[in-house]
């Protein structure tokens, strides 16, 4: 629909569509904006982003660029090139965004909910960074969220409690990781159990857990061989 760029698109009944989606969709009040300046010919998507409230149809242009910060309430999989490395979307805001994520193939089985795909070709995405976006739930609930070639992840104040057991399915390679500023109590790093590290991030060289609700310290941590700053 947009020639490769990402776009914004919104459904209503209460007000005229903008024309700029292809007529099937013009035809149920849908409205879209190409995002057409800043995310073509590059290796980095980066969004901001804010809770959608009642807006005017001004609000809705055909064209966006990478400058503008976007409202909207919720997220579809991203369909990304097969070059890009790295994806962030940033709350512009104080307090963590209560904007959902939803998959781009609704077939997909149960919890599955990726954040990004490839329509052809492998997906090459090395560093995820989410910041300000209320994730509480979605970390409860979803699997598969992050590309299994994820290196570094930033989940930085996003309202996070715990995390579900199949979230970060996929990952065994996260060598940085931020969840900072979140209510977590544990973390969820290296293994109570043994003495060596038997999870998701035993390949974590740079943790960051500070701000959250951990009372202790966390010993576990040290079964991860690689860790070198805490």
């Amino acid at each position: 629909m947009c020639y490769g760029v990402p776009s914004v698109q919104r459904r209503t009944d209460e007000l005229t569509p903008n024309g700029g989606c292809p007529s099937i969709y013009t035809a149920v009040n849908a409205s879209c904006s190409c995002l057409s300046s800043g995310y073509s010919d590059t290796d980095t998507w980066e969004f901001h982003v804010v809770l959608r409230s009642g807006e005017s149809n001004s609000s809705y242009p055909t064209t966006l660029t990478s400058s503008d910060v976007l409202a909207i309430d919720s997220i579809r999989t991203l369909l990304v090139p097969t070059n890009l490395t790295t994806l962030r979307i940033i709350g512009d805001s104080t307090y963590p965004q209560t904007i959902s994520f939803v998959p781009q193939d609704q077939a997909l089985p149960g919890s599955t909910l990726p954040i990004a795909a490839v329509e052809d070709g492998s997906i090459a995405i090395t560093t995820v960074h989410l910041e300000n976006i209320d994730m509480s739930s979605l970390t409860q609930s979803a699997s598969t969220f992050l590309p299994s070639t994820t290196l570094n992840v930033t989940l930085r104040n996003c309202n996070m409690i715990k995390f579900g057991f199949d979230f970060f399915e996929g990952l065994d390679s996260v060598q940085y990781l931020d969840m900072s500023s979140n209510h977590l109590t544990a973390a969820y790093v290296g293994s109570s159990i043994m003495s060596a590290c038997s999870n998701n991030f035993c390949a974590v060289q740079i943790l960051n857990l500070t701000n959250n609700s951990i009372s202790t310290f966390p010993t576990v941590v040290f079964n991860v061989d690689n860790l070198q700053e805490l």
